[in-house]
């Protein structure tokens, strides 16, 4: 990642992550820009309490991005991306969405047009007004611990309409199918979400993909980047050829113009294993990804000189400061849920 300004990390993770990264981080003393790191550990017990107040318990670890507002009470806004990720240009470019945002708006993240089902939309990436989702009138998600969220919080009508009628079904999209958020769901977070996005787009609004140059989705937008032996004739392909080599952009937006990449995607790789760092194909052209979707189409080399240089860019590289920004870590233990810090205040009040 390059930026041209400060930057702030929120990292929530499990408390024995926090040591491993706190290590990485401390090699890192003299950045060009001012980097502050925020570490919340959080364990699955917490992450189930809270889901369950919101009736939403099951698998709390596929579940637990729909509370980052109530763990980052400090915090604004924030920028969200998974962990299989990799930008290519500077943050700061994606950032300057926020100033697309309404009065209304709390979430943006990319989707396939409004007809999309919760397969081509992706929580992966996401810009969030974080306090907009905590205000105490129209609260993000319920808590049985604030009876009068079960009518005000803004998930309330989107699932009563979701288990009513329904949402579009991933498998068979012309067709809509109920859908329980108390109960699990196919692609966790993303599903939740997808309701929200779906019957109030009011809320949630649409993002480019450029943001998220997918691995599930073909050809990538016909892009690649590195390597020697490619067709050198690319380098001076003109606009009209390049959009005619992109796909899967249909409902979009960015159908008919040519697709910048903000983000690179790493995603739906079968073989690739818990890390997709690690995973040497994603590294080396010409290998197959293992997904049948595409008949193992050699595509997940396409990046592969950006990924190496990226994962073994090492610290030394990054000290080119002059000493005056700083490195500055912090971990925010003892983690209260929103709804906890809520309750106590009407409690105070009452009393």
């Amino acid at each position: 990642m390059h930026t041209s300004r400060p930057l702030q990390f929120h990292i929530v993770c499990t408390e024995d992550n926090v040591p491993y990264l706190e290590k990485k981080f401390a090699l890192f003393t003299k950045p060009m820009y001012s980097v502050e790191v925020t570490f919340y550990p959080v364990t699955i017990d917490r992450l189930f309490e809270r889901l369950n107040r919101a009736n939403m318990g099951h698998n709390p670890a596929q579940r637990s991005k729909l509370l980052l507002h109530e763990i980052l009470v400090d915090v604004e806004k924030v920028i969200f991306i998974d962990t299989d990720m990799l930008f290519v240009v500077d943050p700061y470019e994606l950032w300057k969405n926020f100033e697309s945002f309404d009065e209304n708006t709390i979430i943006q993240f990319p989707t396939l047009g409004p007809k999309s089902h919760a397969g081509q939309v992706c929580s992966c990436v996401m810009l969030m007004e974080l306090s907009r989702m905590r205000n105490p009138s129209a609260m993000f998600v319920p808590s049985s611990f604030l009876p009068q969220t079960s009518i005000t919080a803004l998930t309330v009508m989107p699932f009563a309409r979701a288990a009513l009628e329904g949402v579009p079904n991933p498998f068979n999209p012309s067709e809509n199918v109920p859908l329980d958020a108390s109960q699990p769901t196919p692609f966790g977070d993303q599903d939740i979400y997808h309701v929200v996005w779906y019957y109030r787009k009011d809320l949630i609004k649409h993002l480019s993909l450029r943001w998220d140059v997918s691995f599930c989705r073909g050809n990538h937008q016909g892009l690649s980047l590195g390597h020697w032996d490619e067709n050198p004739k690319d380098e001076d392909m003109t606009e009209s050829e390049q959009i005619k080599q992109q796909s899967d952009l249909e409902g979009s937006g960015d159908e008919h113009s040519v697709l910048s990449p903000g983000i690179l995607h790493f995603n739906c790789q079968n073989q690739g294993g818990e890390n997709v760092w690690l995973n040497q194909d994603n590294h080396v052209k010409g290998a197959p990804t293992g997904n049948p979707t595409y008949n193992n189409n050699y595509v997940t080399g396409k990046f592969g000189p950006w990924v190496t240089a990226a994962v073994r860019y090492k610290w030394t590289w990054l000290n080119r400061g002059d000493g005056s920004a700083k490195v500055t870590t912090r971990v925010m233990s003892d983690l209260i849920w929103w709804d906890e810090r809520l309750m106590r205040t009407q409690n105070l009040e009452e009393y």
